[in-house]
Order: structure tokens, then sequence, then C-alpha cells
């Protein structure tokens, strides 16, 4: 039996990645904002639920980054920023998804729409 090219660890929070950004994906397609006046209580729901599932993806990916600073994670920090080879193409797509949230977050914030404090706000 030949030794597994990716540690346990590393494998699950690959997993649970994949699974909450599909998963967040998924929801995107049924859900309106809570205060929209025509929204189904299903697409409410799927707002709430994909606030919750971003904030588990969010929380892996820390953990993901936390792993790698801390050297555990296959390949450390060059696993996780591989500025070369054959991971470059996904790489950059993924900084740009994120780039791309960032910006528009802060569009919105310009436009003085209120999404982006009541999405972290704590009160219910």
């Amino acid at each position: 039996m030949t030794q597994a090219k990716w540690s346990l660890p590393t494998r699950w929070l690959h997993i649970g990645l994949a699974l909450t950004v599909s998963l967040q994906l998924f929801i995107s397609l049924v859900m309106k904002p809570p205060d929209e006046e025509h929204a189904t209580a299903l697409a409410r729901a799927a707002f709430e639920a994909h606030e919750a599932v971003g904030v588990a993806a969010v929380l892996i990916v820390l953990v993901h980054w936390l792993w790698s600073v801390m050297g555990k994670a296959d390949g450390g920090l060059a696993h996780l920023f591989p500025w070369s080879g054959s991971a470059w193409g996904v790489v950059k797509f993924v900084w740009a998804y994120w780039f791309g949230h960032v910006c528009l977050a802060l569009v919105h914030k310009w436009a003085g729409h209120p999404n982006v404090k009541e999405m972290f706000s704590l009160k219910s």
C-alpha cells in the first residue's frame, strides 16, 4: 500500500471547504433578503443558511491558514501560496474570487447600502 500524498487533516480541511463553498452556491440560487416583501419563507431561511454556511467556510479557511503557519500542513506556507507550478491557475482564481467579494462589499458600503454593516452585526 502506498502512502497518501495528503495528510488526513489536510484532506478534511479541503473537503470542508469544498462542501461549504458548493453549498453556498446552491443556497444562493433560492435565497432572498429577509426584509424583501415578496420573499417566501424558504427564500428567507436560505438567506440565513447562506450566512451560517459562509461563517463555517471562513472558519475552515482560518483553520487551514493556522495549520499552514504552524508548519503542520503538507508543504507549509508554500502549499498555501504556490506562486509557481501547476496549482498557480487555481490560486489566481481563488484569490480573484476573494478579492472580488471584498471589492463588492466596499462598493456596497460606498453606495450607502447597509448590507455589510448588517451582515456582520451581532444584533438579531
